[in-house]
């Protein structure tokens, strides 16, 4: 029972972070306005990839013949752009000061 608990109050806890950014809770501007600050802060290659497959709903495999890129390019710009928006927004909820914007001022 206490394994339970447990478990339970962690779900509470990620399902509280979750409805913080949840784009239900935020008006239609502010999510426009916050996807288009996120999406600016990547590489060209991860970004398109990332509109591509999210917002064109192409497959990878699509993207790559539609780039004239190998499905393994594309793959990785789909990871690495994923892993980079998971970065940029994990990084704002931890700071504590009021968030400005998503991008920064030199690329890596």
């Amino acid at each position: 029972m206490v394994r339970q608990f447990r478990n339970q109050a962690e779900l509470d806890e990620v399902e509280e972070m979750k409805s913080l950014w949840s784009p239900v809770q935020l008006p239609v501007q502010e999510t426009a306005r916050l996807t288009s600050e996120v999406l600016a802060a990547l590489p060209e290659a991860q970004k398109q990839t990332i509109e591509m497959f999210f917002f064109e709903g192409l497959t990878l495999k699509e993207i790559a013949q539609k780039r004239h890129e190998t499905f393994t390019n594309v793959r990785h710009h789909y990871y690495r752009g994923l892993d980079r928006l998971r970065c940029l927004l994990e990084n704002d909820l931890q700071s504590e000061r009021p968030r400005e914007s998503f991008v920064s001022g030199g690329e890596a």
